[in-house]
């Protein structure tokens, strides 16, 4: 009815020009290869010496490492008790992974050289709820029910020495007890650090007291321990009034007001710390799941394109998302040699082994099913569904019509169509579903003055982009 404009989209990712495309389904990498419990956090970091992916995923009482799409067991002796209504942060600071969850007494560090399992830094900085890091310096996010929000940094380029010292830049400070508890930190040359209530910048200026801090916004801070994102310099964040990004100096709004609206009506905010977000890379995509109703588990994704600025919806059934450096290629990918290469003949490949083609170190979002399998958003395409808004096919009268065709390159899709007689107020009326024939329009026979129309695509259909949606349109009979 109005080519290119949607009033609803959902199992589609927003385009460039008006037009959607396909998003994926979950694909795990293994099947039936589950957590032991519901997935609080993941990180994947990037192995300089091996020059892979590597993947690590925590529950309750347990961190794996994704081997060969299984996960593997790499908790320290004994396991962990962490707390199930937090999440496990992780950090790479250099060969190390570390990582802490509420409840454990001490961070805990792998060395992706030598380790096989974790293990307490021993001369750590105690108990902590969140890591990030910033240039040299890891820190450590911490309510404290005493000492309230306490953040601490290890000295330069020692993740085992906290000991607030001048000489080392090693400290620890509080955050404003205004501010509601530490919810986590991104890092990089400069920090963003959430509270509840409150966003800090922390920046490096050397000497006795090493960091600068900028407290950017008073009332307005993240909702939960997953619910940020780093891209470049900006972070991506939920707040209490929606979904907003910071460039380390003000916040803004990257949700037009009804998005914002429609997130905020649905979240159940009790579970508000099982939200997760991410940010593929390659994509240009941002991810949100969340628990709507009485759900404790994400059952709806929305997706946000940095392109077009346009968000789109559908259901799901994670535990969490989260981003990964993507693998390389692998010897027995014979689609991904061919991509590459021309051609999957290995003896017809010209491009040396050891190329820099055949890795692959952009972030892409994995996720955990609630089922407790780790995998990606690679399955079939997604179910689709757009929906235009009311208009009239002859301004100012009645209109009729008999053909509706979906512009598109799907092969198989159906049309409804929704109608309001005279008057916007007027009650609904709607068409059966019409399946697109081989002409390429979805025959029909309606008439009114208000119509809006909405396109099916089902689930697995070879699909790349719908643009808009025209008809075959008269003037009706009565005005």
């Amino acid at each position: 009815l109005v080519s290119g404009k949607s009033a609803d989209a959902k199992g589609v990712i927003s385009l460039a020009g008006g037009r959607f495309g396909p998003d994926k389904d979950f694909l795990a990498l293994k099947a039936g290869a589950a957590l032991a419990s519901r997935a609080l956090g993941g990180v994947g970091v990037y192995d300089v010496e091996s020059q892979t992916s590597r993947v690590f995923v925590g529950d309750q009482g347990h961190i794996y490492e994704i081997a060969a799409s299984l996960p593997v067991d790499t908790s320290k002796i004994g396991g962990y008790a962490a707390n199930p209504d937090w999440a496990w942060s992780f950090e790479q600071f250099g060969p190390t992974v570390l990582a802490t969850a509420r409840c454990l007494s001490q961070i805990q560090f792998f060395d992706l050289d030598t380790s096989t399992a974790f293990a307490d830094v021993a001369t750590g900085p105690g108990a902590s709820d969140g890591l990030f890091r910033v240039r040299e310096f890891i820190f450590s996010g911490y309510t404290d029910p005493a000492a309230g929000v306490v953040l601490k940094n290890c000295a330069f380029n020692n993740f085992t020495d906290w000991v607030p010292d001048s000489g080392t830049q090693s400290g620890e400070f509080t955050l404003p007890s205004d501010g509601g508890q530490f919810i986590g930190g991104t890092g990089g040359q400069f920090a963003i650090v959430f509270q509840e209530k409150k966003i800090h910048r922390l920046t490096y200026q050397g000497g006795a007291a090493p960091f600068q801090r900028d407290e950017i916004e008073d009332k307005r801070g993240c909702i939960g321990p997953n619910a940020f994102a780093r891209y470049g310099e900006m972070t991506f964040f939920v707040s209490d009034d929606g979904f907003r990004v910071t460039d380390g100096n003000q916040s803004t709004s990257i949700a037009q007001g009804k998005v914002d609206k429609y997130f905020l009506s649905r979240l159940n905010y009790a579970q508000r710390t099982r939200v997760s977000l991410a940010v593929d890379v390659g994509s240009r995509i941002l991810r949100v799941v969340f628990p709507t109703g009485g759900n404790s588990t994400p059952d709806h994704m929305m997706v946000y394109s940095m392109d077009t600025g346009q968000w789109t919806h559908d259901d799901c059934a994670l535990d969490l998302i989260f981003e990964a450096p993507r693998p390389g290629i692998a010897i027995d990918d014979d689609a991904a040699i061919a991509a590459v290469a021309g051609t999957s003949v290995i003896d017809d490949v010209e491009i040396p082994i050891n190329s820099s083609v055949w890795l692959e170190s952009r972030k892409q979002i994995m996720s955990v099913a609630n089922t407790g399998e780790v995998g990606t958003f690679a399955g079939s395409n997604r179910a689709a569904t757009i929906e235009t808004g009311y208009g009239e096919v002859m301004p100012g009268r009645k209109g009729f019509v008999s053909e509706v065709w979906p512009v598109t390159d799907a092969n198989t899709c159906s049309a409804i169509v929704t109608t309001k007689l005279a008057r916007l107020g007027d009650s609904e009326a709607q068409t059966s579903i019409s399946a697109m024939n081989t002409v390429g329009f979805c025959p029909l026979v309606v008439e009114a003055r208000f119509l809006k129309a909405q396109i099916q695509i089902p689930s697995g259909t070879d699909w790349t982009e719908i643009s808009g949606i025209t008809t075959d349109a008269g003037v009706s009979g009565e005005l």
